[in-house]
């Protein structure tokens, strides 16, 4: 064995030692064990020894455990030089420490210049805030949500971060994480600032730059419909859609438009969602199809006409309709006649050949003319 994978094999045995004891102790009780304590130093002596990255990342986590909340010269001597030598061997996880310290001024100087270099070391460790040499983010891969571990801005002092990065390195994300921060502090000259950073965060095809502009002229002190649509249209070429402002702005959502190309191509299934939501201004099937428009009972008419053209398209509307709300079942009687249902047909005792929905006797239901 090489004399390398025997310190291997002598550190990890110990490191595993002084995990296991760890677990078994009570917190606060750590630095009165002598055997903890014991390990713990031989695992520092080890680290140094050996030289490996990986060594020291864990003698600086474990270190850590003990300088967490009490004060002690000593060991937080040694966790700095932990998570030094972890970082200038490589560590990605050591050097987005060492970042986040120099970012924050915190333990050493701030300076934005040796933080951003250290994140660049660190951009492919699995908490990365951001790698600035790419134009997409951690937020993109999380549906566009933003979250302000990562990019707002958390503090007056933060923003001096941002507005550094932006500088360094123009990211749409960081922009949205800029520009939320202007909005929140309010003011009309924040506020132009916060609308322009957006706008050019959409304009490069950002998620959660429409929705926010969205958001912003479609209610509230600065509702502003036309600009609202506008925003909303460039959404729905992008494929965003913002559903939620929709009836807000009196526009259809991304699905409901897309079921109506649907229904008009003769689904019956879609034609059916596509009556409920212009019925009610909304239909949630779940799984992200939630389609939202303006309520209009001529085209939920319309649809639900359509629906009952085959089986599938009338089952689907019974099955959407709630059947103790009384408008619903109006609603179901009137398309029931005008998709050609005689009396009998409509109380689902007669099949006529066409029009006639055989999923209105599903589940036991039938339909009543109400006059």
């Amino acid at each position: 064995m090489s004399e390398g994978n025997a310190m291997r094999d002598q550190f990890e045995v110990c490191h595993d030692e002084l995990v296991a004891r760890g677990e078994k102790l009570e917190w606060k009780a750590l630095r009165a064990d002598a055997r903890y304590v014991a390990l713990l130093e031989k695992e520092v002596e080890l680290a140094r020894s050996a030289s490996d990255a990986t060594f020291y990342e864990l003698c600086f986590d474990d270190v850590g455990e003990l300088t967490a909340e009490v004060h002690d010269a000593r060991y937080e001597a040694i966790e700095r030089e932990m998570l030094c030598k972890a970082a200038e061997l490589g560590s990605a996880k050591a050097n987005l420490w060492l970042g986040h310290e120099y970012r924050a001024g915190k333990n050493l100087p701030r300076d934005f210049e040796k933080a951003y270099s250290c994140y660049l070391k660190g951009k492919d460790f699995d908490w990365a805030p951001i790698d600035p040499e790419d134009n997409s983010s951690v937020m993109e891969d999380r549906g566009g949500e933003v979250d302000s571990d990562f990019l707002l801005a958390e503090s007056d002092d933060d923003i001096d971060w941002w507005l550094f990065l932006l500088a360094k390195h123009p990211n749409r994300s960081i922009k949205c994480g800029i520009a939320d921060w202007y909005m929140k502090q309010g003011g009309e000259e924040n506020r132009a600032k916060s609308l322009k950073l957006f706008e050019e965060s959409a304009n490069e095809g950002f998620a959660f730059a429409f929705f926010k502009l969205i958001e912003f002229y479609s209610k509230g002190e600065f509702k502003d419909v036309e600009k609202g649509r506008r925003w909303f249209e460039k959404a729905v070429e992008r494929g965003f859609d913002e559903a939620c402002f929709a009836s807000e702005l009196g526009v259809e959502s991304l699905q409901c438009r897309k079921l109506k190309e649907a229904a008009d191509a003769g689904d019956c299934v879609a034609a059916a969602k596509l009556a409920c939501a212009y019925l009610h201004g909304v239909y949630d099937g779940g799984n992200e199809e939630c389609v939202c428009c303006v309520k209009d009972l001529d085209k939920a008419r319309h649809y639900g006409v359509v629906a009952c053209m085959e089986d599938d398209g009338g089952q689907m509307l019974v099955n959407i309709l709630d059947d103790s709300n009384v408008e619903d079942q109006k609603f179901l009687s009137e398309v029931a006649q005008e998709a050609g249902l005689d009396d009998k047909a409509a109380n689902c005792e007669v099949r006529r050949p066409v029009g006639v929905i055989t999923g209105l006797a599903g589940q036991g239901k039938t339909i009543k003319a109400m006059v």
